[in-house]
């Protein structure tokens, strides 16, 4: 919105006696503010959402499904739990019990298992957690870097750099795998590891579920109707606010069918993530996904409402439609 627009605004508002247009403007000068520059507004007030706008914002059944996939603090690691290698640079975080440097060249590929926790002294004067790691006849320390107590109760096992919790592969792998799913994102990958541009919104079935890469600890092998193999990475984070996860990645049912009043137009813009004024907010989150944070407050004569995102991206809306936004 303009700073004229605004001024228009204002001015209709002359007709009002003098406090209401003082307490309408403390509630429309945020947002206005908010349309004419896109920065943060730390005064505008937050309202509770209405019924509808929680139910369009409540977890996802994509997302109830991973919560099932979750990390275990330090503490209740079982010996022998087990660790797959991504990378080779996880030797640079590893040493042996004897302190000296493990080769990278051995490692990649191989699988660690837990041997159990120790403490060290630090130059501080505390004592930090040391994880010990199996690998064949080698026993390998990753220093954890936090007091030993505490890394007991938050040292999480999806933690280790470039190092997959096996436990939460299996556990995923046993929720998708033989599923079919339609994808959400259009970024997959060849046999080759390579990324190119597939199709969202359209049906494949998961092969497996495979250790993934330094960057995501996953990734999930799946063929389409074609009889096409590629894969997509993979974060655990049951969130659609988590980058890759398995809600931004999959539907569990076709999106069509749940959405039947949404134009084939439309459609088109949600597969490519694209926006355009006048769609719905259910609309604008199947293209976006969920905001990270939501303000909300009203004019004098309409319900307004600020989504805006961790990559930048912003949407304002005038009773529940998409009227401006930055993307």
């Amino acid at each position: 919105m303009k700073f004229y627009d605004s001024l228009r605004i204002v001015a209709r508002m002359t007709g009002l006696n003098f406090i209401k247009q003082v307490f309408r403007l403390s509630l429309i000068i945020p947002l206005l503010t908010l349309g004419a520059c896109f920065t943060g507004v730390e005064s505008t007030k937050k309202i509770a959402l209405s019924k509808a706008d929680r139910k369009i914002l409540q977890p996802s059944a994509e997302e109830l499904l991973m919560n099932a996939v979750t990390p275990q603090p330090l503490g209740k690691w079982a010996q022998g739990k087990s660790f797959f290698i991504v990378s080779d640079r996880a030797a640079m975080l590893l040493h042996t019990s004897g302190g000296g440097e493990v080769n990278g060249a051995d490692i990649e590929g191989a699988i660690l298992s837990f041997e159990g926790v120790t403490d060290s002294p630090a130059p501080d004067g505390t004592r930090k957690a040391m994880i010990m790691l199996r690998g064949g006849d080698r026993l390998m320390v990753f220093d954890t870097g936090r007091e030993y107590n505490d890394a007991l109760q938050h040292f999480m096992s999806d933690r280790l750099p470039m190092m997959v919790d096996v436990d939460m592969l299996t556990a995923t792998d046993s929720l998708i795998k033989g599923r079919t799913l339609w994808t959400r994102s259009a970024v997959w990958n060849d046999a080759d590891g390579q990324r190119y541009e597939g199709r969202k919104f359209v049906p494949v079935t998961v092969t497996a579920v495979l250790p993934g890469s330094a960057a995501f600890p996953a990734q999930v092998q799946f063929r389409d109707e074609n009889g096409q193999d590629a894969f997509m990475f993979l974060n655990f984070g049951a969130s659609s606010g988590d980058s890759r996860s398995f809600a931004d990645l999959f539907f569990l049912t076709d999106p069509k069918l749940r959405y039947p009043k949404i134009t084939a137009h439309v459609w088109q813009l949600i597969q490519h993530g694209a926006l355009e004024a006048g769609m719905t907010k259910e609309e604008a989150k199947l293209s976006l996904g969920n905001p990270d944070e939501v303000m909300a407050g009203h004019d004098y004569s309409q319900t307004l409402d600020i989504w805006r995102y961790n990559d930048g991206s912003m949407l304002r809306f005038a009773d529940g439609l998409l009227i401006d936004f930055r993307h």
